[in-house]
């Protein structure tokens, strides 16, 4: 099982009390400030996997794509020279992002839930998985479920 961070820890580094080289973070529940390492914030054990596609860790292999680049590109920003490369990969960090991290899976599901309900209120009473968090419903279905809508399977 892997410790997959959905906003990396090159990134995180940026954000951290250089004295300390620790964050401040607040709790989800009740919002109190506490100072934690980067390495301890923005992970899902196994949040890069994702049975639905051919290869499991291909979420982790657009990441590789666009990490080496986020710390020049931060550097760029800080300087006030951003280059079209460091755009870039500053659009790839933000579409991992706006897609990958678990807050925003779950408003992705509760947008096509609420499509669901508009276009066909029956769909609840249906027999299906539990939607109580996208990534465990993922890892409890095969590849190959037929109860998944077939735009879902991606191959």
């Amino acid at each position: 099982m892997s410790r997959d961070h959905f906003v990396a820890q090159t990134y995180l580094k940026h954000w951290a009390d250089p004295t300390t080289n620790k964050l401040q973070a607040y709790r989800k529940d009740g919002g109190e400030p506490f100072l934690c390492g980067k390495r301890d914030v923005c992970f899902e054990w196994d949040g890069d996997a994702n049975p639905r596609f051919k290869n499991p860790r291909l979420v982790g292999e657009f990441r590789k794509i666009f990490e080496p680049g986020w710390n020049p590109a931060i550097g760029a920003i800080r300087n006030g020279a951003l280059s079209a490369t460091d755009k870039f990969m500053l659009a790839g960090l933000w579409a991992q992002l706006t897609t990958f991290t678990p807050a925003w899976q779950r408003n992705a599901l509760t947008v096509y839930e609420h499509s669901l309900d508009s276009s066909c209120p029956s769909w609840r009473s249906a027999s299906r998985p539990s939607t109580r968090s996208p990534r465990s419903t993922l890892s409890r279905r095969s590849r190959k479920d037929e109860s998944t809508p077939p735009w879902s399977r991606i191959s």
